[in-house]
């Protein structure tokens, strides 16, 4: 049976333009399963996540490199990486953990960039 529009939920991460790190998402019980990433300066996006939404930590593979994807200077949407999920709190980097990348023209404005979870109710 498949899901109708109105059982997904949207959750919106905010980077402030010249920052590094969005706000956090409380995801909650939800099911991440996809993400759309603003038009940005090319760089590695890379997760922060918490139990507690107070302490967060760099997300890791097992093989003890960082969960990332590439992204781009247009905007695109991925599916959301499987180590990100069943955390009830993430956030977003531009670049690594040791070498963040500083978005600075989310749009001519000089607003925040969002990215947008798509999300639903964990089965």
């Amino acid at each position: 049976m498949a899901l109708s529009k109105t059982e997904f939920v949207i959750l919106t991460a905010t980077m402030p333009n010249n920052d590094t790190l969005t706000d956090a998402v409380d995801v909650g019980s939800l099911q991440l399963d996809a993400l759309v990433v603003p038009a940005t300066v090319a760089a590695a996006l890379t997760f922060q996540v918490s139990h507690d939404g107070a302490l967060f930590q760099d997300l890791y593979q097992a093989d003890g490199t960082e969960v990332s994807i590439q992204s781009s200077t247009h905007e695109r949407s991925y599916p959301v990486p499987a180590e990100l999920r069943g955390w009830p709190y993430c956030k977003i980097r531009s670049g690594t953990g040791a070498s963040p990348v500083t978005q600075t023209d989310f749009d001519s404005s000089g607003g925040p960039g969002e990215f947008y979870f798509v999300a639903r109710p964990t089965p």
